[in-house]
């Protein structure tokens, strides 16, 4: 029951975590950059804009994944501490394989959350400009989120290849205890499809 309960909101409160982690070092790279003027400094080094777009995004990644795991320590240490009440025999369990079967499923989500924000930033013309463009991305990016909390969907179908949706539904599966390998690896190449791509929207 504990599993059923947290695997529906766990997913969708990542993915939060996610964008908000990486939406300010996102616009500071790049729209921040352009209102500062030295974006065009950057791009006259024999650095190419496929390395440049690259290292944003290795950046932009790396700091969503790491507020997201703080957020995510937090969390824990919170019902620890007992400062978030729980249910009566409420009990949460997170094996070692768990965590870390979860952890690998959405270093390729933040790389491409990253992914979307560093092109929105790059074609907003002002910090203020992309700070408007976000507010619309956060709400149509929590939709496929809460994949997980409708019943019946399954990581065997079509869902799988929806990006965001398929780890919302993946998530849960772990969480539950039936994991499907085959399935979670197709969501993983899904989600380092679309990191890819939109990374290469961003670099033309």
């Amino acid at each position: 029951v504990g599993a059923a309960t947290w695997s529906k909101l766990v997913p969708f409160v990542v993915i939060i975590w996610a964008l908000t982690g990486a939406f300010y070092p996102a616009i500071d790279l790049w729209a921040g950059e352009k209102e500062r003027g030295t974006l065009e400094t950057l791009l006259t080094t024999a650095a190419g804009r496929s390395e440049i777009v690259a290292a944003k995004q290795l950046a932009i990644t790396s700091v969503g994944l790491v507020i997201t795991l703080v957020q995510g320590l937090n969390f824990l240490l919170y019902i620890k501490l007992n400062v978030i009440d729980l249910p009566k025999d409420f009990d949460l369990q997170l094996p070692t394989g768990m965590a870390l079967t979860l952890f690998i499923l959405y270093i390729p989500l933040a790389a491409t959350v990253a992914s979307v924000l560093l092109m929105i930033s790059a074609y907003a013309k002002s910090y203020k400009e992309s700070q408007m463009y976000f507010f619309p991305v956060y709400l149509i990016s929590l939709i496929p989120s809460l994949a997980a909390a409708m019943p019946g969907i399954s990581l065997r179908s079509a869902i799988a290849f929806v990006p965001l949706a398929n780890v919302s539904v993946a998530g849960r599966e772990i969480m539950m205890g039936r994991a499907d390998p085959p399935m979670i690896l197709v969501t993983l190449g899904v989600m380092i499809f679309t990191a890819a791509y939109l990374m290469s929207v961003s670099a033309r």
